[in-house]
């Protein structure tokens, strides 16, 4: 408990960590309120938002982006990476019982990351369609859809997209302890878009991380079988996230930390 409370002062103090959540939090709101003084920042033809409705679309327009994913490897190849590079892993090892402590608190540390990401940018949509699209041409007074099948789609479609990015977060820190950070930012970042890239290969999207997260395969179903599919898709990208964190905590437990 002490190198993970350790490990969360550290890491939300860094200024990168701290503009990340005022930017993920105050977008949202920013292109609600252009939005509504028509000024085209997106094109949303006729589309009338509930406050759900918008969060979703919203999420969908920052990873199509690379906003959200980009980010995400930058602030993980930081603390993982770098610090491997500094020595300053070296330093903390000599206090704990098991290496993989180490990696467990930074791991963790991430997760906490993008879970307050995920949550400010759910309050940023909600306050900017209160404000700005509520009860106007572009919302509508309602938070959720009155469609209950698009309900679970915006439901699915926010779980799946949180865990998609911690899939990559698991990704990027096993890149990060292989790779020095100049190569390992480089990597994290072109694996990003090449897995954009694959989700046109119609015989393997279904197993992409990044078409799981969009959850645009729920629109080909109706009824139970959306909440089927749904638990489907994320029990896989749960199965990615065990296996990646069992995967990165062999390769650190037997790596030379000198580098």
């Amino acid at each position: 408990m002490k190198i993970l409370k350790m490990q969360l002062q550290k890491n939300f103090s860094r200024s990168d960590v701290r503009i990340s959540f005022f930017v993920f939090c105050a977008v949202p709101f920013a292109i609600a309120f252009m939005i509504s003084m028509k000024s085209g920042v997106i094109d949303i033809g006729t589309s009338v938002f509930s406050a759900m409705g918008y969060t979703s679309v919203i999420l969908g327009l920052l990873k199509s982006l690379l906003l959200i994913g980009g980010v995400t490897a930058l602030i993980v190849t930081a603390i993982v990476s770098k610090e491997i590079d500094s020595g300053l892993d070296n330093i903390f090892l000599f206090r704990l019982k098991k290496r993989e402590q180490l990696l467990i608190s930074q791991m963790f540390t991430i997760d906490i990351f993008i879970t307050l990401v995920f949550a400010l940018l759910i309050v940023g949509c909600v306050l900017g369609w209160l404000v700005f699209l509520r009860d106007t041409e572009f919302g509508t007074k309602l938070f959720w859809e009155k469609d209950s099948e698009n309900t679970r789609r915006i439901i699915f479609t926010v779980v799946r997209s949180y865990l998609e990015i911690i899939v990559y977060s698991k990704i990027f820190t096993l890149i990060s302890i292989a790779c020095k950070y100049s190569k390992a930012i480089i990597l994290n970042l072109m694996i990003l878009v090449v897995m954009r890239l694959l989700v046109n290969i119609e015989a393997i999207r279904n197993w992409i991380p990044t078409y799981i997260g969009n959850a645009s395969d729920l629109f080909e179903y109706t009824g139970n079988k959306i909440v089927t599919h749904g638990v489907q898709g994320s029990l896989i990208l749960l199965l990615y996230i065990i296996i990646l964190i069992i995967l990165s905590l062999y390769i650190y437990k037997m790596k030379d930390m000198a580098r």
